[in-house]
């Protein structure tokens, strides 16, 4: 009955159909799955009276649930369309106003409506700003819908609270205890004390109390989270082990190259280089995440460790998400490696490189058991062959899913792994996408890394920044860049656009300076070609989208204008700010508010502005935008969370993954969350 589709059970209209399919609805799972995202004490509701007198007593947002029948309805014009505004009387015969801006809130006068929102007084008018609504009658009073604790679920158009909450009941009075079951081992639930599992899933629709409703949902995350931690837990298991003995015996080549270096490590540099080294070194193969701070050295590394592999006789690679920073990669590896005689490629899909380039790559590959290999996605291909690859390096982990990294990894024979990351990591979230690595962290930034201002600006102080921009440009004789969210004007949104700003400030602004633009759409050879002018001082300003956010690294960029800034997450806007500012001269980014911003997100920009410290960013915009949109949760090819939280839910993912990991091993525990803090 679970994978029975939901048509067979129920009689659905077209429209409602299309609107369960939106919510990802269509079997019995899906549907007993689709928890409330919130709950509502109907076991008393409020007065309209009472619910005023609470707001101005608390001073604060108070969304009361009002039982009100709909007496009148009328119409107005607002910014040139037809508005419907309804009036409602409550059982006590106060009145209040309900404008329905939003299509999709219809009401009939003379029915009756359990209402929810915000309410507030305008010219002696009482207001209710409605967020969600259900039709009342003779049925509600006795039913699921009232007098009890009730769930409400995340709305759509033509999919009604009732209807959701009917449908559900209906399937799991059909459900007999044994039809679902817990993924957990039996001893584990026994020592959890958890009920049965649909006895669980059916307190999360219809909560008898709130103690009842906390157990359900402990039981029902721990188990969605330990699901989760187990697979992650297995890829460890299945990726340490196998490897040979003695797999490294030349430890002096990299010490030699070290010391010849015009530089000195930084004491995170060189701490984080010895924890590489040390599990290229071991018996089990190494899987490392090493999370660093912009700026602070990890294309070093990665380039320190390769060695390490070519002066032991194996061949490495190092896959990137994109083929500028790819080719970011190779700059720096041919002028860090300039001086020593070592076999060096750069592969690319062969629709973005040219067939000599690729000619050359495939050659190395062949016949050079040592070389260095970087390159995008075309490494996983499967003509890519490589006989000797030992070590594999993949550089922006969110931009892959497990999938993507277990492909590069079985392209060699028991290759040791490290994965890199610019954006740091949230630990909740580093636990469940990155739960089988190990973590070093690089906070430290090198010494010649410069101070980065940073200032929000409204759309009125546009032009000055832009006079700033022209200013270190052509006084300075710097360099800068200018991003955008969207490459094309859309008339749906007011978002300044890449193609139309360009045009503009081309002949507003810049009219005697060269000036280009580059987008993740273009060719690859396109965008080698206009790096390179950008590189070698030609182009003087760089208008770009987000392919900017990771790899460019040009010392002589010094200021950086982000436009609609309130579209992006802190998390990329802490990436693309540190395009500037990297080596000996200060960096400056403005952001520019959007003129349809509001009140809170202005000031999480301020706040943005005044923190500097990627780790302590990135677990605000956890916060903030979720884990979902914050890092690859959606492409990671790990199971889809759909109880769980991880920011509120931390603690049982904690538990859970020690269970999992206790289980996989055998009691002894590997990886242990600690290790995170490193």
């Amino acid at each position: 009955m679970l994978s029975d589709p939901v048509e067979k059970l129920f009689q659905l209209r077209p429209h409602t159909r299309t609107a369960l399919a939106r919510k990802e609805i269509r079997n019995v799972t899906d549907l007993i799955y689709y928890f409330p995202r919130r709950y509502e004490d109907r076991t008393s509701l409020e007065t309209l009276q009472n619910a005023i007198h609470t707001e101005k007593i608390h001073h604060k947002d108070f969304a009361p649930t009002i039982i009100a029948q709909c007496t009148k309805k009328s119409e107005f014009l607002f910014r040139n369309r037809r508005v419907k505004k309804y009036t409602f009387i409550d059982n006590n015969e106060h009145s209040f106003n309900v404008t329905a801006y939003n299509p999709w809130q219809r009401f009939r006068v003379n029915e009756y409506y359990i209402l929810s929102g915000k309410i507030r007084e305008y010219r002696n008018e009482i207001h209710m700003n409605v967020t969600e609504y259900e039709s009342f009658d003779e049925e509600s009073i006795t039913s699921i819908h009232l007098g009890r604790i009730v769930g409400i679920y995340a709305g759509t158009e033509n999919l009604t609270q009732k209807q959701l909450r009917t449908m559900i009941e209906h399937v799991l009075t059909q459900l007999s205890p044994n039809t679902v079951s817990y993924t957990l081992p039996a001893a584990l639930v026994r020592e959890k004390k958890f009920a049965p599992k649909l006895e669980n899933i059916r307190e999360m629709h219809f909560p008898t109390s709130t103690a009842r409703l906390n157990q359900a949902h402990y039981a029902l995350v721990y188990e969605e989270l330990y699901v989760l931690e187990e697979k992650l837990a297995k890829l460890r298991k299945k990726n340490i082990s196998g490897k040979e003995p003695n797999r490294y015996p030349n430890q002096n080549a990299l010490t030699k190259l070290t010391a010849e270096m015009d530089f000195t490590l930084t004491h995170e540099q060189s701490k984080v280089l010895k924890e590489i080294v040390g599990d290229m070194a071991s018996e089990k193969i190494m899987q490392r995440l090493v999370q660093g701070e912009v700026g602070s050295g990890k294309t070093l590394l990665a380039a320190l460790s390769m060695y390490y592999a070519h002066s032991n006789g194996y061949q490495s690679a190092l896959m990137a998400p994109t083929e500028v920073l790819v080719q970011q990669h190779m700059k720096f590896f041919e002028k860090f490696f300039a001086k020593y005689s070592i076999p060096i490629a750069m592969l690319a899909a062969p629709q973005n490189a040219p067939k000599e380039i690729r000619e050359k790559a495939t050659y190395i590959i062949r016949h050079h058991p040592n070389a260095m290999i970087l390159g995008t996605h075309a490494l996983i291909q499967k003509k890519v062959v490589f006989p000797n690859l030992k070590y594999v390096i993949i550089d922006e982990q969110h931009r892959f899913g497990v999938d993507q990294r277990q492909a590069i990894m079985e392209k060699g024979d028991r290759a040791d792994f490290l994965s890199l990351s610019a954006t740091p990591i949230p630990r909740s979230l580093y636990l469940t996408l990155y739960g089988d690595l190990v973590s070093s962290k690089l906070r430290e930034r090198p010494k010649k890394a410069m101070t980065i201002h940073t200032k929000v600006i409204p759309e009125s102080e546009r032009a000055h920044a832009y006079k700033f921009l022209k200013y270190r440009v052509t006084r300075k004789q710097e360099q800068a860049y200018v991003v955008f969210p969207v490459i094309e004007e859309s008339s749906s949104s007011r978002l300044r656009s890449l193609n139309k700003e360009f045009e503009t400030l081309k002949k507003q602004v810049f009219t005697d300076i060269e000036i280009a633009f580059i987008h993740g759409k273009m060719k690859a050879s396109e965008k080698d070609g206009l790096m390179e002018k950008f590189y070698n001082g030609t182009i003087r300003v760089l208008f770009a989208t987000t392919v900017l956010e990771v790899g460019i690294d040009h010392p002589n960029a010094t200021v950086i204008i982000i436009e609609s800034a309130h579209q992006f997450g802190l998390s990329q806007l802490h990436q693309l700010r540190g395009r500037v500012g990297r080596h000996l001269k200060e960096g400056y980014c403005y952001l520019v508010a959007g003129s349809d911003m509001n009140v809170e997100t202005y000031g999480r920009l301020e706040q943005f502005a005044n923190v500097k410290d990627g780790f302590k960013i990135a677990e605000l915009d956890l916060k903030i935008r979720g884990p979902g949109e914050l890092i690859g949760l959606k492409q990671s090819g790990l199971p889809p969370l759909k109880i769980a939280d991880l920011v509120k839910d931390e603690e049982i993912l904690i538990a859970a993954r020690k269970a999992a990991y206790a289980h996989t091993f055998n009691d002894e525990v590997e990886n242990d969350e600690a290790e995170y803090s490193s």
